[in-house]
This record gives C-alpha cells, structure tokens and sequence, in this order.
C-alpha cells in the first residue's frame, strides 16, 4: 500500500498494488475489473471509495481514497478502547456492510484489518470489490467474529500519555455512530424510517427559523448538478419559505441547527447584507452526516437582523431540496468555504432546503473574557501571532494569540496596554497554529489551530468591536 498522487485530477490516493494471494479467485481480469466497477459505483459515507483500478506490470492494482486512522487489528491489540466503545464500532461497521447488502454487493474479506478508525473518530471498512467467491452470510459471520472479539478484549488501561488520546478518540466513534443511526436529539433509533422520525426538538428558549424538516418527498442538490468528490464548496442559503420570511428577524445567537435529508460534510452559515455586498456574519464548525434522518447540532452563533441562514456543502456533499412551487427560494453563493468567504457570484434555486436554525433573540454569543483592568492584570505569556484589526469607528487594535501556561488566550491591545483578554478553550497548547488572520468579514479575524492528534483544525471567527473588546463570531 502507497501514498500517491492521482495526477489527473491532483489529489491523494491510497494506491494497492495486489498479489497473488489478494487475487486468489480473479483469474479472469475481466471479473476482476467488474467487481471494482460495482465497487466504485456504490457511495457510502462508511465505504472508502474507488477511484481507479486495473493492470500495472503483469499484476492490478487499486486506488482509493487516502485516509489517516489506525485499523481496528491495532486497535484492538492496544488495548486502549472499552468494550462498549469496541461495540460501537462492530455496530458501524455492521450498518454498512447491511447497506452493501442492500444493493446487493458482498464484501467478502472482512476483518480487523480492514476496518479503519480515523483520525477524527470515523469508522471506514475498505477493499470493497476484491473479496470474491463469498456471500453475505460469510460477510455476517465475519462481523459476528469481530464482535466476540471485542466482547473479550481486556479491560481498557491506557497509559498516561495516550489517556486523553484515545479517549477523544473513542468520543468521536461514539459521535460518528450517534449520526450514521440517527440517535442524536430525538431522531429516531437505528433502522427507522427518516420519513417518519421527528425532527429535533427546538432549544429551550429559542425560536426556529428555516424549514419545517417535515418528511415528504425531496429532490437532492449539491454544489454541482451532480454533486461527487471534486465538487467545490458552496453555500446554499434559505431566501423565502412559501410566503414566510427567511430571514433573521431580531438579532440575538443560534444555539442549535438542524438538517433533514443531508449527506455529508456540512457548515451552518449566516450571510449579512452591507448594501447590496453579502459577507460571511458567521459559521458554525463542519458536521458530517451519514443518513437522511434529521440531525442536531449545538453552536454558539450571532445572528443580526435580516441575515440570511445557509449551510456550506464540502466537497461531494448534498442536501434535500423541497420544490419551489409554494414560493420558496433558495440561493446557491460559490467561493464560501466554512471559514474563509471569497468574492462571490450567486445563482437562485428554486425550493425549500431542509435546514432550521434555533435562534435565542437578544442574546450574545458566550465568551470567557477579561476586560479593562482585569485584562490588564493579567499575567504575561508568550505570543505566537499578532495581527492589526481596525474597529467600527476605525480605531486599530493589535491582537496576539498568547500561550498562557497551558491556555491559548487572544490579547487586544491599545494605546494604553491590554485591553481585553479571551479564552481559546478548545484549542490546546500540543496543537500547532494554522492559521491567526483577517478573513473576510467587518472588524473580524479567524484563528485555525489543529491539536496534537486531531485531524480537524479548531475554528473559530472573532470580531473586535469599537471598545476593543472581542466578540465571537463562531
């Protein structure tokens, strides 16, 4: 197995180059090529995708997906995940071997190895489409064979170093499996029908704005009209709702979105209106979903009057799209990447999206923030980044990214010193800085910090208001 490059299309690829023993009952290439082809017509969000298979040298080969993780063989042997956290895994990997089933595809060499935890905590299963001469009862018997596994793996004693590792990692493969069987805020348990599942329950205290997530039939739309791996990230933002209005009608914070009929990687956005000039208000962080129920998510957002809501799509990502014959009106904004907006061209779609945001009016995003002479008492530390932001009434402001012992703070600083002090509570000092920069909204700067062992950076927007003090955008 390689790391390599697909030239074409310039994107990493996890190259296979296959032996004797991994094509033991692929004499015939022809059916050797035909399996790959089912293989990569079959998108899952548990299945590492085909990209390209056939001949090299007397021998075969397969590209797909590049992923980082561990296999569940390593993971298992460690000793470093609980049972229950072991099962949760078994049962991932089950749910997507039965929708293999479903199109009626068999996997055929399932085992340890080829179960792959991410990094982010996602369960993949690979080699899809080289197990030959097997059925799906050889398929259940091997996932039943990972599960005694697991039942009798010894008690969970890691070490102190990979303690907090491997429990954020066993956080996040509980999170992934909550979304791929629809457990999360209300949404039904595995195996029900999303047409008939409940869209989750409104946060105490707030109002909904967006759609109804009401079960029915949908049409599904991405960036592209065909929506797949190379499609760009764009946001599709709500703009009329079959009479009612769409947009934010008081300011205040998002508390909670949800989304109904949505695949994969998915960021809430609020666009605000300068004139006729949109610009990202605010974001939310990336949220992957696995199924068509609707799913939850808490964030911590402003909103002002009259923004729009929308949710950025990455890369091969889709949501439902309701017919626009009852006035609905959503509008597609290309170049909006979850933290980093660009200028933008937009084009309307017709329809209703299914997204809803919660909206807690009058209120402010929470920040843990020392001002004034509390700020300025505060001790020193060491500054990893500094930037210059001008405030509405365009005074300048110089803001550090601070290590503080082993705290990630924000400093605003004026003529007479420090002025505010802000808490990065999700971001710890193992991590690395990306990114400390202006990007793209009024007065405001993002932070991108990726922690040791994490595959996602933190992000989060912050904008600095006329008193110098910082106010968080998301």
């Amino acid at each position: 197995m390689y790391e390599a490059t697909q030239v074409s299309l310039e994107r990493p690829a996890a190259l296979r180059l296959l032996d004797a023993a991994d094509l033991e009952g692929f004499a015939d290439e022809g059916r050797f090529l035909d399996q790959q082809r089912a293989a990569a017509a079959f998108h899952h969000p548990g299945v590492v995708p085909v990209y390209e298979a056939g001949a090299w040298d007397g021998g075969r080969f397969v590209a797909t997906r590049f992923v980082r993780g561990q296999t569940l063989e390593r993971v298992l042997g460690a000793g470093r995940l609980s049972r229950g956290e072991l099962i949760a895994v078994i049962d991932q990997v089950e749910s997507t071997v039965t929708a293999v089933h479903g199109v009626g595809l068999v996997h055929g060499r399932i085992s340890a190895r080829n179960v792959i935890i991410e990094e982010d905590g996602r369960v993949l299963l690979t080699d899809l489409g080289l197990g030959a001469e097997r059925s799906a009862d050889d398929d259940r018997a091997a996932i039943a064979g990972l599960r005694e596994r697991a039942e009798l793996a010894p008690r969970a004693r890691p070490g102190l170093a990979g303690r907090r590792r491997y429990a954020s990692l066993a956080l996040a493969v509980l999170s992934a499996l909550a979304v791929g069987t629809g457990l999360l805020v209300g949404s039904g348990s595995a195996g029900e029908d999303p047409d008939t599942q409940p869209p989750p329950a409104v946060a105490e205290g707030a109002e909904p704005l967006g759609s109804e997530l009401a079960a029915g039939s949908l049409s599904s739309i991405g960036c592209a009209r065909q929506p797949g791996l190379n499609t760009p990230a764009c946001t599709l933002a709500q703009v009329s709702l079959g009479g009612r209005s769409a947009r934010v009608r008081a300011g205040g914070v998002i508390r909670r979105w949800a989304v109904r009929d949505a695949t994969g990687a998915l960021a809430l956005q609020v666009i605000g209106f300068s004139g006729d000039r949109m610009f990202l208000r605010s974001f939310s962080r990336v949220e992957s979903v696995h199924d068509r129920a609707p799913h939850a998510f808490d964030t911590e957002i402003e909103v002002e009057r009259g923004d729009l809501i929308g949710v950025t799509l990455t890369p091969g990502a889709s949501i439902g799209l309701r017919p626009g014959g009852d006035g609905s009106t959503a509008m597609r904004v290309s170049g909006t990447a979850p933290y980093a907006p660009a200028e933008v061209r937009t084009t309307r779609v017709a329809g209703e999206m299914q997204l809803r945001v919660d909206v807690e009016e009058g209120a402010r995003a929470r920040l843990e923030q020392l001002n004034g002479k509390e700020a300025q008492r505060a001790p020193a530390g060491a500054a990893l980044a500094m930037q210059v932001i001008e405030a509405p009434r365009g005074d300048a402001y110089r803001t550090e990214l601070t290590r503080v012992g082993d705290a990630l703070m924000i400093d605003t600083y004026g003529d007479g010193g420090r002025i505010s002090r802000a808490t990065v509570g999700d971001a710890r000092t193992d991590g690395r800085l990306l990114a400390f920069e202006q990007c793209g909204f009024p007065h405001g700067f993002c932070l991108r910090w990726l922690n040791d062992g994490d595959s996602e950076p933190v992000v989060h927007g912050y904008a600095v208001t006329a008193d110098g003090s910082l106010r968080l955008i998301g």
